[in-house]
């Protein structure tokens, strides 16, 4: 479309537009030549023709009904904006849309600090560089004092030393069960504390002062330590390095420190004197009555010798008559169990009605 003043020798001013003029001061108004009215004309028709509106001089509103046309069938709906979906569209056009978008009103800077700002739901996990926000806040001993105190729900669990921490306090350490560990071997200065025994056996070759379970306190002393055993009877043992700890001893002979407790016996036990390693263990019994001139046995003792049996003897229980007219003899013994032979005279009977009574003394 021109303008008037794209028109020659129509007085338009300097920007091509029309002007009153000033007759007196001699400027005159410009001039309205047909030309620039059929340019008028020919663009309101072309908005008639756009819209497929033939030209009706009757009608009055036919510019207006092109206008409406041609907005409503001409524009892609989907290019509006719509209140209702809150800007929706433009993130559906994806992040290049959203940016220009802020971009064009002039938000950038406002969102760039809003996504580097701190979030109330994130409770502080937001900071790349936790160690700079934790001494930008002041906060690196508060934070180092942190890392390094226990915590109440280990029960001392996180103690890095438990040894240490124990000696810095002047606590006592419960070591646990002492299984087949051998005592020789325990003397060292990290090894000191409470240990146990709930096995008998266990006892016999360790080393230990007594064939009895119970309880160990290894003790600081002169060149180490020192040992005080416990047996669950209640003898009490104690002994001490005669040097500096090698790993294995040496140890001085144990000595025992408490009387020998009273114990009670049955018709068929044993005793030891002293009631440690290597004493003297004298055991009796009864075996069954005699069936005849013939072997008995093995006889089991009550206990097994550790070493050797040394000594045995055996003679009769009977009722006074002459059906007990019986003896036996001893014909072998082991550390387990006697052998005897019976033999019957006289009046004695068969089956025999006395029975032997047995004594051996052993180590």
């Amino acid at each position: 479309m021109q303008k008037i003043g794209d028109i020659p020798n129509t007085r338009a001013d300097s920007n091509g537009e029309f002007t009153d003029g000033n007759v007196a001061a001699g400027v005159p108004p410009t001039i309205l030549p047909a030309e620039w009215f059929n340019t008028i004309q020919r663009e309101l028709m072309s908005i008639l023709s756009a819209a497929d509106i033939e030209a009706d001089s009757e009608e009055f509103d036919q510019i207006s009904r092109a206008i409406l046309k041609l907005v409503s069938n001409g524009i892609d709906a989907n290019k509006f904006l719509k209140t209702d979906n809150n800007l929706s569209e433009i993130a559906a056009a994806g992040p290049n849309a959203v940016l220009a978008a802020i971009t064009n009103l002039n938000l950038l800077t406002t969102v760039n600090r809003a996504n580097g700002s701190l979030q109330s739901a994130s409770n502080l996990s937001g900071p790349a560089a936790m160690a700079a926000a934790v001494a930008n806040l002041g906060l690196t001993e508060a934070a180092a004092a942190v890392a390094n105190a226990l915590k109440k729900s280990a029960n001392l669990s996180d103690v890095a030393n438990p040894a240490a921490a124990l000696k810095n306090i002047g606590g006592f350490a419960v070591r646990g069960p002492l299984d087949s560990k051998n005592l020789n071997l325990i003397g060292n200065t990290d090894e000191i504390g409470v240990w146990y025994q709930i096995t008998d056996a266990v006892t016999e070759n360790n080393n230990y002062p007594v064939r009895a379970s119970g309880t160990l306190l290894v003790m600081p002393s002169a060149y180490g330590c020192q040992q005080e055993y416990t047996s669950y009877s209640g003898l009490k043992f104690v002994r001490g390095l005669s040097a500096v700890w090698s790993g294995s001893g040496p140890w001085q002979a144990w000595q025992q420190i408490s009387a020998q407790q009273p114990k009670a016996v049955t018709t068929s036990d044993y005793i030891r004197i002293p009631d440690v390693p290597g004493g003297l263990i004298i055991q009796w019994f009864a075996g069954n009555t005699s069936m005849g001139e013939a072997s008995m046995g093995p006889l089991s003792f009550p206990i097994a010798f550790p070493s050797a049996c040394i000594f045995s003897s055996v003679s009769t229980l009977g009722n006074g008559t002459g059906a007990c007219d019986q003896m036996f003899q001893v014909t072998s013994t082991n550390r387990n169990s006697i052998t005897l032979f019976s033999q019957v005279f006289g009046s004695g009977s068969v089956p025999g009605t006395a029975i032997p009574l047995i004594l051996v003394i052993g180590y």
